[in-house]
């Protein structure tokens, strides 16, 4: 009777060079505090002055995007802390906090600036709208449009749903603005109603967005499985690996920005221990190195008649070493 070993591999400890790309983020967090705030200011003092409803909401949903990229900023310095006592994993799900911040922000705009449209359209007296606030309308569109590109590309480059989720509030606030160029040019036109309906409009999209972000966050706090296109990456990342005959089991979930694999693989029951650690390292090397995402992979090793795959659930009994 042949001595079955199960064999555990994983350090435990994060690549920190992978890391550091946070600190991009952090720059980006940035750009978008002074955008927003900037632009939070114009728009409602344009919005008071010019008599519109419209910009005023606009000016709001900029202040959400102002905390919302505060709220980044802040999930992103956590995030980058190494690993200590009290929490072994590292810090990585304080990104994933941040991201569910700025969706709760976005629905508190949300409501509020829909709460000012209909108290508006209650009251029944509407202005019309000053030339000034339609420029500025404009001008917003172009600012806020320029912010969501830069946002977007940095965060798919760090890999930060965080700062992806606060370039989409920038879109928001631009689609936002759209709608209040076409509700102050109604409303100038001699249609005001339009300019507390476009303000309907843009809370909606509002609380659309701030949904999203939140449910999205949610689910990775609560170790929500990644997408199947990168588990299929993953496990053919895997095969391809020099001595692993299969893969028996891939899971994996978010840690912030980054991913933790658990994998269990099949090698040569002919190996010796050593050799079999060996697989196993080259399995969680090769992880790290070709999927950008992967901060760290703890691999399971079962051995196997070479072309035979064997059941999941059949090693009751076999001995643990766990290295």
């Amino acid at each position: 009777m042949c001595l079955r070993v199960v064999l555990f591999y994983g350090t435990g400890v994060f690549d920190v060079k992978k890391w550091d790309t946070l600190r991009q983020g952090e720059t980006g967090a940035w750009v978008g505090i002074i955008g927003n705030l900037v632009m939070a200011v114009v728009k409602i003092s344009v919005g008071l002055v010019a008599g519109s409803q419209v910009m005023l909401a606009d000016g709001v949903h900029s202040i959400s995007d102002l905390f919302g990229s505060a709220a980044v900023l802040v999930g992103l310095r956590v995030a980058r802390r190494p690993p200590d006592g009290c929490h072994p994993y590292g810090h990585a799900r304080a990104e994933s906090i941040a991201a569910k911040l700025v969706g709760i922000f976005l629905l508190l705009a949300g409501l509020q600036v829909g709460y000012s449209a209909l108290a508006t359209v209650w009251a029944g007296v509407i202005e019309t709208p000053d030339l000034l606030a339609l420029w500025t309308a404009l001008v917003s569109v172009v600012v806020k449009e320029t912010l969501f590109w830069y946002k977007v590309r940095l965060g798919e480059r760090i890999g930060s749903r965080a700062v992806v989720a606060n370039a989409w509030e920038h879109r928001s606030d631009a689609l936002s603005s759209v709608v209040a160029l076409v509700g102050i040019a109604g409303a100038r036109m001699g249609y005001p109603l339009l300019d507390p309906i476009g303000a309907l409009v843009v809370s909606v999209f509002i609380l659309g967005m701030g949904w999203k972000f939140v449910r999205e966050a949610t689910d990775r706090l609560m170790d929500g499985a990644v997408e199947e296109s990168l588990l299929r990456l993953m496990k053919r990342v895997v095969r391809g690996v020099r001595g692993v005959e299969e893969v028996q089991d891939l899971r994996a979930r978010y840690m912030g920005p980054m991913v933790l694999v658990d994998v269990k693989i099949g090698v040569n029951q002919e190996l010796s221990l050593s050799d079999a650690h060996e697989v196993a390292h080259r399995v969680k090397d090769t992880l790290m190195a070709e999927v950008k995402q992967v901060s760290d992979a703890m691999v399971h090793v079962d051995p196997v008649e070479p072309g035979v795959t064997v059941p999941h659930g059949t090693k009751e009994g076999a001995e643990k070493i766990s290295l």
